[in-house]
C-alpha cells in the first residue's frame, strides 16, 4: 500500500513539474516571438495560454486549499482550519464558491466575519465619530 501511495506521488510529481516545464516553455516562446521575430499575434497567443493555464492552478490550489481546511476542521483542528479559512478569502477572493463557503464557515463555525466586513464595519465606525 505504501508503495502504491508513493509510486502515485512520484507519477503526480512528475506530471505537475512536466506541466511547469511546458509553461516556461511556452512563455519562452512567447518572449521570442514578440521580441526576436516580432510575431505579436503569435506571442499574445502563447502569453494567453500561459495566463489560462495560471487561472485553472489558482482554482486548482483554492479548492485543494478549501479541502485542507475541512480537514483540519473535521479533525478540530480549529486554530489550522480557520487560518485557512481565511487565507482562501484573502487571497483567493475571485474563486468564487470555493469562497462563499469559506465565509459561510468562517462565520456560522468561527463567528469570523470577512475581513471586507470588518473594513467597512471599521470605517462606520469611523464615520459615526
Amino acid at each position: 500500500m505504501k508503495a502504491t501511495l508513493a509510486l502515485t506521488w512520484l507519477l503526480l510529481s512528475a506530471g505537475w513539474l512536466q506541466a511547469q516545464v511546458r509553461l516556461t516553455d511556452t512563455l519562452n516562446k512567447g518572449i521570442l516571438e514578440e521580441e526576436s521575430q516580432h510575431n505579436l499575434a503569435a506571442a499574445v497567443a502563447d502569453y494567453q495560454q500561459v495566463v489560462a493555464a495560471f487561472d485553472e492552478e489558482r482554482k486548482t490550489a483554492a479548492t485543494a486549499l478549501f479541502r485542507l481546511a475541512e480537514c483540519q476542521r473535521k479533525l478540530h483542528h480549529d486554530d489550522q482550519a480557520k487560518a485557512v479559512y481565511e487565507r482562501i478569502v484573502r487571497e483567493f477572493a475571485d474563486q468564487g464558491s470555493v469562497v462563499e463557503q469559506s465565509r459561510t464557515i468562517l462565520g456560522a463555525t468561527y463567528k469570523v466575519g470577512s475581513s471586507e466586513e470588518s473594513v467597512g464595519k471599521f470605517w462606520l465606525r469611523q464615520l459615526a465619530k
